[in-house]
């Protein structure tokens, strides 16, 4: 007689060779770890990587809701359940078939398929190059879709070590509902616990405190795809209020302070550019974000236009051909420049006290 497989058991067998596979490349001992809410709720420690998928399974089915991996005896993870937004044998929402786009990467029979077409009842899927329709019922059973948020990998690990991958999901479904992408991050704090996200097209930083659950963007708390897009909007139009020259005092969130002269905001790369001196004096441009702005300082400046011909009506003179030391520095520093900042290049490169040598024009600076 002959014996056809259920789809069930080709379903487990499909992925029981896979984390038998992975497991072979560990050292032994193994750790089974399941978590659930955030916590390590079971870990059950197996001998041999042959005995790794039979126990996968128990586990699986005890802790349906639970996210399970594979560790080895040195920590290193060999094995994690794939996060699906719909996995097999899982019905999907008939809205949610209906949305399934053409060009669409998924998974059907355990193997990959691309969408060529969905009329909204039947797609049309392409599989080692030819062609076939799929109702909804055959993809309840046979399809399996993954998330399709776009997070850096370094950054999916560490939340999936956790136990928080689903809530980081949630947070980039957010940002990417408002037309941003996540493009980096790290994770700062003495705990590590709270995960810094860099976000494209905008500039901010999303805080996420991952003990509380408080998430912040430009110091505004954020609680749903609402308030989301309310925090990144208003970030972007921040930029508005500053114009070239503007000089501004940062602070970042280890407590540094920078002084910084704004020079443009690009709205396609969604940053700030700003010049920083460095430590020789000399400016550099480089990338900052509004939200670290605390205050503007721009008191008691003047352009370099409006200095050039105060000099040359009080002194009669081309400051440019009478002083190009003292010039040729000034010509690259920002537009606005500060008195004092003229008296302190003046005394180095003349060893002269500026406010005493020219009170005249000291005086008309103010």
């Amino acid at each position: 007689m002959k014996f056809f497989k259920t789809y069930e058991s080709f379903i487990n067998e499909a992925k029981h060779s896979k984390v038998f596979k992975a497991a072979k490349r560990g050292s032994y001992p193994a750790t089974i770890v399941v978590i659930k809410d955030k916590k390590v709720i079971h870990q059950e420690q197996v001998n041999t990587p042959e005995a790794i998928p039979a126990a996968f399974n128990v586990l699986q089915r005890k802790y349906p809701k639970a996210i399970i991996t594979v560790e080895d005896k040195t920590g290193a993870t060999l094995y994690r359940e794939v996060d699906e937004k719909k996995n097999y044998m899982q019905k999907i929402d008939l809205e949610d078939f209906k949305a399934i786009k053409k060009g669409t990467k998924l998974l059907y029979m355990g193997s990959e398929a691309e969408v060529v077409d969905n009329n909204g009842f039947v797609l049309t899927l392409k599989q080692n190059g030819k062609k076939f329709t799929v109702n909804k019922s055959m993809f309840d059973h046979g399809g399996m879709l993954k998330e399709g948020v776009s997070i850096p990998r370094n950054i999916e690990d560490w939340a999936r070590g956790r136990g928080l991958l689903a809530d980081l999901k949630q947070i980039a479904r957010w940002v990417e509902k408002s037309g941003k992408r996540i493009v980096g991050g790290t994770a700062i704090g003495k705990g590590y616990d709270t995960l810094v996200l860099d976000v494209t097209y905008q500039g901010s930083e999303i805080y996420w405190d991952t003990d509380t659950g408080k998430i912040e963007v430009n110091n505004q708390p954020v609680t749903d795809l609402k308030t989301m897009r309310k925090a990144l909007e208003e970030s972007v139009n921040e930029a508005k209020t500053y114009k070239k020259g503007d000089k501004l005092k940062i602070k970042l969130k280890n407590g540094k302070k920078f002084d910084v002269v704004f020079d443009s905001y690009s709205r396609t790369k969604g940053v700030a550019l700003g010049k920083f001196k460095d430590r020789s004096g000399e400016y550099d441009t480089k990338p900052f974000n509004l939200d670290t702005i605390i205050e503007s300082v721009n008191e008691g400046e003047v352009t370099k236009k409006t200095f050039l011909d105060l000099w040359k009506e009080i002194y009669g003179e081309n400051f440019i051909s009478e002083y190009p030391a003292v010039a040729k520095i000034l010509k690259n520093r920002p537009n606005d420049i500060d008195k004092r900042e003229i008296s302190r290049i003046w005394d180095e490169t003349y060893g002269e006290d500026f406010k005493e040598e020219y009170p005249g024009i000291w005086d008309k600076l103010d």
